[in-house]
């Protein structure tokens, strides 16, 4: 009854039971990893900081589309123009956060 009410396989109900058996009532730990654990994920910090970066290089290098544009549901709507690449923002960012020393 217990595997379908919470829609578990019978292998991870014995699991369960073998964790509480020797470890109690504690919640179990994610052991591989994860985001916590991470060492290349962004900080909050970073990722405020890439996001003021592409908000305010989109400001100076997008281009306003003139009316309603079929397929987008917002009317202030920026796109970049087709020089300005991926590859060329990223080096641009990665050039201002060396100035800045971050």
């Amino acid at each position: 009854m217990c595997v379908f009410c919470y829609s578990i396989s019978a292998n991870r109900l014995v699991a369960l039971q073998k964790w509480y058996k020797a470890n109690g009532l504690q919640p179990k730990e994610k052991r591989n990893g994860g985001r916590a654990n991470n060492v290349r994920a962004y900080t909050f910090e970073d990722i405020k900081r890439t996001v003021a970066f592409v908000s305010n290089y989109a400001d100076d290098h997008g281009l306003h589309l003139p009316g309603r544009v079929p397929g987008f549901k917002r009317d202030v709507i920026k796109l970049m123009p087709s020089s300005e690449t991926r590859v060329k923002v990223f080096k641009a960012y990665c050039m201002a956060m060396h100035d800045s020393g971050m």
